[in-house]
């Protein structure tokens, strides 16, 4: 009834309180209102699937159609949740389809999300045509050794190759048999016999190239598409840092107490008290820390870094940009540097000002700040582990790992099996890779560290306004080794 307008509507409410404590009087609710239409089209857009026959839709766990690529399915269509590649017809078309569960993040599920794919059986092995030739000549000779291909695959081919050699060895103990025996017009016929076993087995050969050309060039979408899904899904987490450390710096009281000259212990508490409370629910941070006019760091979220309070901001951290910006809907973000904010350890600071409430208007007076330090190490590497091509198991692919790097390879983050840690430099002989244009992406194979691997590149090109709007510059790379 909120949204009449619309036949499918997801929206957030939350009551409003009068203040933090158990039972405290309900003032009101807010309600938020998720363009979900707009978001499934930009992600179907965005996984390129705008020009395929592949149909894609998110669902509920019902079964329900809530979003699709294809609009001609009516929306009464629902299916059974099955975790299991099945085949199924619908008006006359037979499908490969493929549906998984989500796996929820930070411990959030949704409406319990399941995602569908859905491929025309006649299209499903026509791919391989997309591969580039280099690859395709590679195919044969990865078999033997390759991790990509299935055991049962290199069976087939190695099965091949030994009726072929049993079916010569046969035509030629006839042929030699005939001539003992002197029968001389049996040798025409195995002549025949000989031609046929050659078309049969040329048909053959080609018939397993192409089969291995479609898993290899299976594998080189596949490790291109999740470089593309960790980017994107590193570009839309740092947006809503972007968005918080705005958001919160707007906080009535943050504003009412920066203003004053002076704070008691009372007040300070007050303000670590709501920094601590915000940080309880935003996991994603090790600490949140308030800052007034002249730079002086007054509360923190985190009781560990209490040191910090009575120091400075340091110069790296961001704050000092901050400080000049009088406009609340822009920020500030600290380099990716080692900083003492983090217990040394390399990660983002995102920066916003906090104005006084006697100045309405885009710009206001600036009285302090707040940085939220993000807690990079694990989020990054969840990030990474969790787009990572996995086995029939649900784990990673043994030897697969993936990178954030910057565009001169320094790296942000990095996975298990990765020979080359955070703070390190990943160093290529194609450093071509690593100019890939911003949302773009690319697949190739290559030896690196001794090892073949397939590789997968894809550079952020960021989300909704966040860094497509010059209000950030800060290219990021999602790189990742699948091993052939």
């Amino acid at each position: 009834d909120l949204k009449p307008n619309q036949e499918k509507s997801l929206f957030y409410s939350c009551k409003i309180t009068e203040n933090s404590n158990k039972g405290s009087r309900v003032l009101g609710v807010l309600c938020l209102f998720f363009k979900l239409k707009d978001e499934m089209e930009s992600i179907f857009k965005h996984l390129h699937v705008s020009d395929s026959k592949n149909i894609l839709m998110l669902t509920s766990s019902d079964g329900k159609i809530i979003s699709s690529n294809q609009r001609s399915l009516p929306s009464s269509f629902s299916f059974k949740p099955n975790l299991h590649p099945e085949l199924v017809t619908i008006g006359g078309t037979s499908y490969i389809t493929i549906t998984v569960k989500t796996k929820g993040y930070q411990g959030f599920y949704g409406l319990g999300w399941y995602a569908r794919s859905m491929l025309p059986l006649h299209d499903a092995f026509s791919s391989y045509d997309l591969m580039p030739e280099s690859s395709q000549e590679n195919a044969s000779e990865l078999l033997p050794s390759s991790s990509l291909f299935s055991d049962a695959l290199k069976q087939i081919h190695h099965n091949s190759q030994d009726v072929n050699e049993d079916l010569k060895l046969i035509i030629l103990n006839g042929i030699i048999t005939a001539a003992r025996a002197q029968a001389a017009e049996f040798v025409p016929v195995l002549e025949e016999i000989k031609k046929i076993s050659d078309i049969t087995a040329t048909v053959f050969s080609e018939s397993i190239q192409r089969l291995q050309n479609t898993v290899l060039s299976s594998w080189l979408t596949g490790v291109r598409t999740v470089a593309e899904l960790a980017v994107d899904i590193m570009d839309r987490n740092l947006y809503e840092r972007a968005n918080d450390c705005r958001w919160w710096a707007l906080t009535t009281s943050f504003r009412q107490l920066l203003n004053k000259e002076m704070l008691n212990k009372e007040e300070q508490n007050s303000l670590s008290s709501i920094l601590a409370y915000t940080n309880q629910l935003y996991t994603v941070y090790f600490n949140l820390y308030l800052y007034d006019s002249k730079g002086k760091i007054l509360a923190v979220s985190n009781p560990g870094q209490s040191w910090m309070v009575g120091t400075y901001v340091n110069d790296e951290s961001g704050a000092r940009e901050t400080l000049h910006i009088s406009d609340s809907q822009k920020y500030a973000v600290s380099a990716f540097v080692t900083t003492p904010y983090y217990q040394n350890r390399p990660t983002y600071i995102y920066n916003a000002s906090i104005t006084s409430l006697d100045h309405s208007g885009a710009d206001g007076h600036v009285i302090g700040g707040i940085g939220i330090v993000f807690d990079c190490e694990p989020q990054f590497e969840n990030m990474l582990t969790d787009t990572l091509p996995k086995n029939e198991h649900g784990h990673v692919v043994e030897g697969c790992f993936g990178l954030f790097v910057t565009r001169d390879g320094f790296v942000i983050s990095s996975t298990e099996y990765s020979p080359v840690q955070v703070g390190e430099t990943l160093t290529l002989n194609e450093k071509s890779l690593l100019d890939v244009d911003n949302g773009k992406s690319l697949t190739c194979s290559l030896t690196y560290n001794k090892k073949q691997y397939v590789i997968g590149v894809s550079a952020s090109k960021g989300y909704r306004e966040y860094k497509t709007t010059g209000d950030y510059r800060n290219d990021v790379l999602a790189v990742i080794f699948l091993p052939q």
